[in-house]
């Protein structure tokens, strides 16, 4: 990728029915895409080993490092099959949820829901809203598997709609649902960057995905989807069991009143921020572009303000899995992300940090801050991390940098992590034996990629036994 081209911010994109095949995939790396998203609600998994298997083929041609997150379905409700054009519902008419077998298909007063135990967690006077929150129903009544309650806001409700109870705790839903449970064990198998976990309501959630995943498969990090009312409410102990987290806004803007879901986005970032984690911000944000070529004036803005609130990562869904021109969508919201990163609100925003912050204090992180003040003092064309695990890398995502910073590492999976971190771009790089024939490496790195000239300054930082256990400790200032 061309450095005059350079965003910091990295981009995501699901893969789906316009973005699966090898063209489509290089087409989307030419165009600026960071992270894959395999969406495990749709497709099965031949369908997504092939994808897998051309993601991984794709990048090694082109000779950059791309990561691939596989997103867990986890415990969605929906109602069970209605007829084929769907019923109305209407306001102030009985309407039954039953939770009993068998399925039938549902009428304008009663549907099925695919959660057993759900009649155990609600209550009466609480409201369940369907399709996005499009159709509001009031529980009256729960008697066994049926759960009794009065149209509030009518309309169509069709087939296989999903279900939000924005006023129950959901304690009889498990975090891994059995098709979650054969999901994740083919992902495992199959080797991805990352794990989604969606509608996280506690850390324990988190730990019992962690604990599923097991000892065997370190490099799998785990991206804690923020979309319960609950999860705001247990947030710093999410991330501190957290890789990572995803501002997952569409649910998150059912449960919530749209006019909270702002807010809640930059609490999550900042909160992730302090304790060193990255942020995905997710959602309809160039839904527009599905069809248009042309994403509107209110979703340029909102990309925009991801940007500013500190997040890592914007993804897109729907825009690259099933839309017209998905390489259109991501080379728009790379120029809307790289506008943003040429302004001073950008850097102010990336300068604010927090000795809450995991690493502050540590050699790593002091090694990393040094780096960056001294390529700010002295001008330098680069900075160069050499990391093992992608540590002090993902340290220097905390300050604002005028200069690209790359990452070399001795592990192509560590190189894949480091995708998503913010203004860092990972390379893998055999390790030298020596302090000296590392920093070598790097510089003449950076010359083959036209980043740097000879008689350039560049920062560089390492670990003064390449090939022993330990951190980066060593910093240098190298004119190439």
């Amino acid at each position: 990728m061309s450095y005059s081209n350079f965003c910091r911010s990295k981009v995501v994109a699901t893969v789906g029915p316009a973005s699966s095949s090898a063209d489509q995939i290089r087409g989307l790396i030419d165009a600026g895409v960071d992270v894959f998203r395999l969406n495990l609600s749709h497709g099965d998994h031949a369908e997504h080993k092939a994808v897998h298997q051309v993601i991984r083929e794709a990048t090694a041609d082109c000779g950059r490092a791309i990561a691939i997150v596989a997103d867990l379905q986890g415990p969605k409700i929906r109602v069970g099959p209605m007829p084929p054009t769907g019923v109305t519902l209407v306001k102030g008419e009985p309407f039954i949820l039953t939770t009993e077998g068998p399925v039938q298909e549902g009428t304008a007063s009663r549907a099925w829901l695919d959660a057993p135990s759900l009649s155990s967690d609600v209550k009466s006077g609480h409201s369940i809203l369907m399709d996005d929150g499009r159709l509001r129903v009031r529980v009256v009544n729960v008697e066994g598997p049926e759960i009794q309650c009065v149209v509030e806001v009518g309309g169509l409700l069709q087939s296989r709609k999903g279900v939000n109870l924005p006023e129950t705790q959901l304690t009889s839903l498990p975090s891994l649902t059995p098709k979650d449970e054969v999901d994740l064990e083919f992902i495992l198998k199959l080797g991805v960057e990352f794990i989604a976990l969606s509608f996280v309501r506690s850390e324990s959630d988190v730990l019992t995905l962690r604990q599923r995943i097991g000892t065997g498969f370190d490099d799998s990090g785990i991206i804690s989807k923020i979309e319960k009312p609950e999860a705001l409410q247990n947030l710093n102990r999410i991330i501190a069991a957290s890789n990572g987290l995803m501002v997952a806004r569409g649910d998150l803007g059912v449960e919530l009143s749209p006019e909270k879901v702002p807010m809640a986005q930059k609490a999550v970032i900042q909160a992730a921020r302090r304790q060193g984690r990255f942020t995905i911000v997710a959602t309809e944000m160039l839904q527009s572009m599905v069809n248009a070529s042309r994403p509107t004036r209110a979703e340029a803005g909102d990309v925009a303000n991801a940007v500013l609130d500190g997040a890592d990562a914007v993804m897109l869904s729907q825009e690259t899995s099933i839309g017209d021109h998905p390489e259109l969508v991501v080379e728009t919201m790379r120029r809307i992300c790289q506008e943003v990163e040429s302004t001073g609100a950008y850097a102010q925003s990336r300068a604010v940090t927090s000795p809450e912050i995991e690493g502050h204090g540590s050699i790593q992180n002091a090694c990393a801050r040094a780096a960056l003040g001294l390529a700010a003092d002295l001008r330098a064309k680069a900075i160069c991390f050499f990391t093992a695990t992608g540590t002090t890398a993902r340290l220097s995502t905390d300050y604002a940098c005028d200069v690209p910073v790359l990452a070399f590492t001795p592990s192509e999976a560590a190189s894949r992590r480091m995708a998503i971190y913010h203004g860092v771009t990972p390379i893998h790089l055999n390790v030298p034996t020596t302090v000296d024939g590392t920093i070598d490496r790097m510089t003449q790195e950076l010359v083959d990629r036209g980043i740097c000239s000879l008689g350039d300054l560049v920062v560089v930082t390492a670990k003064s036994r390449p090939t022993a256990l330990g951190g980066t400790d060593t910093l240098r200032v190298v004119r190439v």
